[in-house]
């Protein structure tokens, strides 16, 4: 680790009209410009002047702690080209650290101020790490399970276990910037990702499905809003273990192991029936009149087992999910996306069905993961397929707008939720027995960067009336 030299500045470093302050801890108090998106200071980022081959980034930890306004804070190198990846923080966030990566050509930590103008914050010390390159391929197999669980800061933390004991020397989480593996293919250990009591039963549940496949009859629905064949549905099953997992594991950390759940959008009930096995009360919607019967195998499977199903149409759903009350937790997953108008009369629906101090959890595609930026890179559409949209009856029913991280935080929060937890997870790679080459390559780049990863989990509490979610708020 290299101990950052930031904090050595004086008033005449300030930009722009900023005001500089050392204080007698030695913290750094700032007063950014009354502009928006003004530089406020550049403070010095400690790295080496040559660098080895293998590092591949700088990352700078900073302790900071706005106190009114917001600022942004990014990173670029000595001829100022800017780093991806700023990030904005605000008074809401109160004393938290930034972490921020850029190339082994940075040189500078950038603060300005925000979309509103002044701000004022102090930057209680900034440190800097170089990150470089390991190759796992010969403790991948140990790791794997855990990549393919969690990408991030778990996967991250059993990888620099693992090289520490190889490499007979300490390697910390912090130090990985990439990852390479020589090997190809890899065997999916799809049962060892899932291995304690939540997983079995997401497992075991999984397998019922899929066992009833033969009930689906795909020719009432239409393929060309996402409703497949069979096939589909059984890798679909299979990749969406990952999502029922973290759902479970997510309400679990938010203090919810049992209670009441209204699942708006159930389909198969895949969310459903690990819940119901695991002690919820579940009441599962969907509009399975509409499906013809399409998945009546299922139905019948959610209600054997205690399931509340309601059946709606789209004329009616309305109606019949108001009546439904409230509960310790409402969640509707893949199906934000499917909106085809403002998702705000569609979240504070959601929101209204949540007790006081309940959850509310949502999942989606992530638009900004790896295989979009692939092909975007290549110049390809990462939209539904042109043919099957232009084609469809009225009203389209397949994705209509994907959404970040961030914006599902953000609109949790517009919708009256607080204390707001985002996960990132990769559901693509469990559809396989088999990782080749470039899945492997998509697998090692998420698990050091988990915004690439292909599916947000959202929750938060509903502490009140959302009256940001009115149009006259909008």
């Amino acid at each position: 680790m290299i101990a950052g030299s930031a904090l050595r500045v004086t008033a005449a470093d300030a930009l722009n009209g900023a005001s500089i302050v050392c204080d007698q801890s030695g913290a750094l108090e700032v007063w950014t410009p009354d502009v928006p998106w003004s530089y406020a200071l550049m403070l010095p980022v400690d790295a080496p002047d040559t660098l080895e081959e293998s590092i591949v980034g700088v990352r700078a930890r900073t302790d900071v702690e706005v106190l009114s306004g917001a600022a942004g804070m990014f990173l670029t190198d000595a001829a100022g080209r800017t780093a991806l990846g700023e990030v904005v923080v605000d008074a809401a966030r109160g004393r938290s650290t930034i972490v921020l990566d850029g190339s082994p050509a940075s040189r500078r930590l950038c603060i300005r101020s925000g979309a509103g103008g002044a701000a004022h914050l102090r930057v209680h010390g900034v440190t800097t790490r170089l990150r470089r390159r390991f190759d796992i391929t010969e403790i991948i197999d140990n790791v794997l399970p855990v990549m393919l669980r969690m990408p991030g800061e778990p996967a991250l933390a059993a990888i620099a276990s693992g090289l520490s004991s190889r490499l007979k020397r300490h390697v910390s989480a912090q130090d990985i910037g990439a990852l390479e593996c020589a090997r190809a293919p890899i065997a999916v250990p799809f049962e060892r990702v899932f291995d304690d009591p939540v997983g079995r039963v997401v497992l075991d549940e999984t397998a019922q499905l899929t066992a009833l496949l033969p009930t689906y009859d795909a020719s009432k629905m239409d393929r060309r809003s996402g409703y497949l064949g069979p096939d589909y549905f059984e890798k679909f099953f299979r990749q969406s273990t990952i999502r029922v997992y973290h759902l479970i594991d997510q309400l679990r950390e938010l203090g919810l192991s049992r209670g009441s759940v209204l699942e708006i959008g159930s389909l198969c009930g895949q969310f459903a029936m690990p819940l119901r096995r695991l002690g919820f009360d579940v009441t599962a919607v969907d509009r399975y009149r509409a499906y013809q019967g399409a998945y009546a195998g299922f139905v019948t499977h959610m209600r054997k087992a205690g399931v509340h199903v309601v059946e709606t149409e789209r004329h009616d759903e309305t109606e019949i999910i108001a009546a439904l009350g409230q509960f310790d937790a409402v969640i509707s997953v893949a199906v934000i996306e499917h909106i085809p108008h403002t998702p705000r009369e569609f979240l504070g629906m959601l929101a209204s069905h949540v007790r006081p101090g309940g959850l509310l959890v949502l999942d989606t595609p992530n638009i900004a993961r790896y295989w979009n930026r692939k092909r975007l890179a290549e110049g390809l559409s990462i939209h539904p397929a042109i043919e099957d949209q232009f084609h469809s009856t009225i009203p389209f029913e397949g994705h209509h707008r994907e959404y970040t991280a961030q914006e599902m935080r953000w609109m949790l929060e517009q919708a009256g939720c607080r204390d707001v937890r985002t996960r990132m997870l990769d559901y693509n790679p469990l559809q396989y027995c088999e990782l080749w080459a470039d899945h492997v390559e998509a697998l090692l780049a998420t698990t050091v960067d988990p915004s690439l990863a292909d599916t947000v989990l959202v929750a938060g509490q509903v502490s009140g009336d959302p009256e940001s979610l009115s149009p006259s708020n909008a």
